[in-house]
């Protein structure tokens, strides 16, 4: 049973608190022609059912049209109505901030007093290169001094290294030429559809040798998931197409998480939010479900 709706609006309905304007709205910041609706909705309900707080829908033209900010008191509205929280389910892509409206209508939330989610920084640390970067076990100990949970999150991750101009670079990229079957490039994007693979990947290095641009890109080490049987549903194959075909799976796991901006930095919510499960075939690249890449599938524990 995944819990993600109720998890996702009690964090949302705790930065919402924090904001301690029991008036104000939460908005879902969503593309223009949004389709990806059968994930939002529970958490629209659960946060008006088991919290009283109202969500708003918005894209960034409509933030840009029809938001304000107060430039004294930096508190934001939409629609006449103060936002206390701003969920970002959109403007991860160049084609959701395509125009200077769009670019406009985030840099007004940042300045804003509400809490958006994620702001820059943190969305920022999303990115490829910042987890390159985390992967350092020098700047990894920057933001945790402890050893022990330092030791114990690096072995979590995949090797991550750096394709920037130079000799770390060149030797990252020797790696890859070596052996494509065993490494990922991957650029600053994310929604899948822009990962390169074995010799695509290999043409692409060679092509990028003595070009500046090897930099937009980071290696990683490809994870050699187990395979297993399944079958997936595609509502572009006819019923009669279905059958079990060997498959990989991708789990991740969802967190909320909530802290005062305040010098003492409390945490005031940490906890898990439910799990995001991927399935796709073992001869299929890319991972992702909105690009038809992929699968949602729930696991079995045994």
């Amino acid at each position: 049973h995944c819990v993600c709706h109720t998890s996702f609006a009690r964090g949302l309905a705790q930065a919402w608190e924090v904001y301690g304007e029991t008036s104000a709205v939460v908005v879902l910041l969503v593309a223009p022609g949004e389709t990806n609706i059968f994930d939002q909705s529970p958490v629209e309900n659960a946060l008006l059912l088991n919290h009283g707080i109202r969500m708003q829908r918005a894209t960034l033209g409509d933030l840009n049209d029809r938001g304000r900010i107060d430039e004294v008191t930096r508190r934001y509205y939409l629609d006449g109505a103060e936002v206390a929280v701003v969920y970002l389910r959109t403007g991860y892509v160049p084609e959701q901030i395509a125009t200077d409206k769009e670019w406009k209508a985030r840099l007004v939330l940042e300045r804003a007093r509400c809490v958006v989610c994620p702001n820059i920084p943190y969305q920022l640390v999303g990115t490829k290169k910042v987890q390159q970067l985390l992967a350092n076990p020098a700047v990894l100990a920057r933001f945790v001094p402890d050893q022990a949970k330092a030791l114990r999150l690096r072995a979590t991750f995949a090797g991550l290294w750096s394709l920037d101009s130079g000799p770390e670079g060149d030797e990252a990229a020797a790696l890859a030429l070596a052996n494509p079957s065993r490494y990922i490039m991957k650029p600053q994007r994310e929604g899948g559809g822009h990962n390169l693979y074995d010799e695509e990947m290999r043409e692409m290095l060679l092509r990028l040798t003595d070009d500046g641009r090897r930099g937009d890109y980071i290696l990683m080490e490809r994870v050699q998931s187990p395979a297993h049987t399944n079958c997936l549903l595609d509502y572009r194959r006819a019923p009669s197409d279905v059958r079990p075909i060997s498959t990989v799976s991708e789990l991740g796991i969802y967190g909320a998480f909530v802290r005062s901006e305040q010098p003492d930095g409390k945490v005031l919510l940490n906890e898990t939010a439910g799990f995001l499960l991927r399935t796709k075939s073992v001869d299929v690249d890319e991972g992702g479900v909105m690009v038809g890449a992929a699968c949602l599938d729930s696991p079995l524990l045994v």
